[in-house]
């Protein structure tokens, strides 16, 4: 037992790497770990998960569940990715277990980048997949807007022109 109130360890750990000593690696050293009461006095205080993190837990355990209960061959991997679990998650919620099944069948067998196919979920999801003129004319609209405060000196006329260059382009392409 130290008399010193504790005060030492604190002060000299990570000491001899500056000092330019070499240490054992903790392998070498038979993975010798801290106490568990290392960090009692310090005040470091414990996260909280928000309200979200609890959520998105919830509807990735949600995934899991339907996915091991139903045998599903992919439920193991899709441990791995709690993105795209709590995303389906929130897709159990609104739509019956076959489509999340079918969904999870597609994304197990193609295993797309965790980004796009959270992208492509959540679209569908919100039904934001679906093409809508009225959506891209805004979209094109904004697009100009911001040509327009980047390029000052820009005219209405040379916007025209390059909408019916990219007009004569789409007309170029077909469906």
């Amino acid at each position: 037992r130290r008399n010193d109130g504790g005060q030492c360890g604190r002060f000299l750990h990570g000491v001899a790497l500056l000092c330019g000593f070499d240490t054992p690696s903790l392998q070498a050293q038979g993975e010798q770990r801290l106490p568990s009461n290392f960090n009692i006095d310090r005040d470091i205080p414990f996260r909280q998960m928000s309200r979200r993190n609890v959520h998105n837990a919830d509807m990735a355990q949600r995934t899991h569940e339907i996915l091991r209960d139903a045998n599903h061959p992919g439920a193991q991997w899709f441990l791995t990715k709690s993105s795209i679990a709590t995303e389906l998650g929130r897709v159990s919620l609104t739509h019956d277990m076959a489509t999340l099944l079918a969904l999870a069948d597609d994304i197990f067998k193609s295993k797309p980048k965790v980004k796009d196919i959270v992208a492509r979920l959540r679209a569908w999801r919100l039904g934001k997949d679906k093409a809508d003129s009225f959506d891209l004319a805004r979209l094109v609209g904004a697009c100009v807007n911001t040509y327009r405060r980047q390029h000052k000196a820009a005219t209405w006329a040379q916007i025209r022109e390059a909408l019916a260059i990219v007009q004569a382009h789409i007309a170029d392409k077909t469906d």
